[in-house]
């Protein structure tokens, strides 16, 4: 039972893992998780992704048959360790627990399914670094080489047309976030304040989620604006799980670069004293102060972005 239990979640776990992470970019993560970037490895097109989950499939149903043989007790007198007669239990329990297997049912899907589907879903690379799962992977794909899941693939011949959907822009802003930046904009906003025609104040606030670990360093360059610029500050705040941690953030300065058409941009580079965590919030916040007429404000969009606010 105990075998059964434990193989049926690493086929559950790897399916998900192995789905998530088709065609992603993991080698980054080598050090890390290196048992789980190997597995990765051997899915180097979607036939082997589908030869797999083919197999899997198979074992699945094997197994799942092997853990209602296994947790059947036709023949059960009395309850385990006492003297209880079965007889004597309400109908409905002995209906569920005995002639319809409720009970085993309930516990291979919370311990063998779903269990392991959850944490390859939060973590996919995690689960594949798991001792043994590469070796279950190669027995799934022995299994469907043997043939036994081959008849599927001759019906759904039949089905010549393949269609191809386009990604949504979700998945675009997810696959932006994981395999370009390893950050994303969560949250902009610009306070525009004009106290006469010939002073202005702005408050540029740009949170930033880390998605990536790994990461040290950011870089911040949205904001572009025309104008005599006066006084200038600026902070960052880090926030973990919804609270501030102090003396993590490390900022250069901020770059000032104006260009010949007078528009100015502001970069910063900023870096932590170690490794940012995963859902880590970065929130910058400028304050600028300056005269003359502005005649426009840019936002450069050039990274992934959920949300933006603009106050004048």
């Amino acid at each position: 039972m105990l075998l059964a239990v434990l193989l049926l979640a690493s086929l559950e776990g790897t399916q998900i893992a192995i789905v998530a992470l088709n065609g992603k970019k993991v080698m980054s993560f080598k050090k890390t998780y290196p048992r789980g970037c190997d597995a990765i490895k051997l899915f180097q097109n979607k036939k082997m992704v589908e030869r797999y989950l083919a197999g899997r499939q198979f074992f699945v149903i094997v197994v799942v048959f092997i853990i209602a043989q296994v947790t059947s007790f036709p023949q059960i007198d009395t309850l385990p360790l006492s003297n209880i007669s079965v007889q004597s239990l309400p109908n409905v329990l002995l209906f569920l627990g005995f002639q319809i297997g409720l009970f085993g049912a309930l516990f291979v899907l919370w311990l063998a399914q779903l269990l392991p589907q959850f944490i390859a879903n939060k973590n996919p690379l995690l689960f594949l670094n798991l001792p043994g799962m590469q070796n279950v992977i190669r027995l799934c794909l022995l299994l469907e080489s043997l043939g036994p899941t081959r008849p599927a693939s001759w019906f759904s011949a039949i089905q010549k047309e393949e269609l191809i959907v386009p990604s949504s822009d979700f998945v675009k802003h997810n696959d932006m976030v994981d395999d370009v930046f390893g950050y994303e904009v969560l949250n902009q906003s610009y306070i525009w304040t004009f106290d006469s025609a010939e002073a202005w104040s702005l408050e540029f606030s740009n949170a930033l989620m880390i998605k990536s670990a790994g990461m040290q360093q950011l870089t911040e360059e949205l904001l572009q604006i025309t104008g005599q610029l006066g006084e200038a500050t600026f902070s960052n705040i880090l926030y973990r799980e919804g609270k501030v941690i102090d003396g993590m953030l490390q900022t250069r300065g901020v770059e000032n670069t104006t260009k010949p058409n007078q528009w100015t941009t502001f970069t910063q580079n900023i870096a932590g004293n170690q490794e940012f965590q995963r859902e880590d919030i970065v929130h910058s916040i400028y304050n600028l102060n300056g005269t003359g007429a502005v005649r426009e404000a840019r936002v450069g969009i050039s990274k992934p972005t959920k949300f933006l606010s603009f106050q004048v």
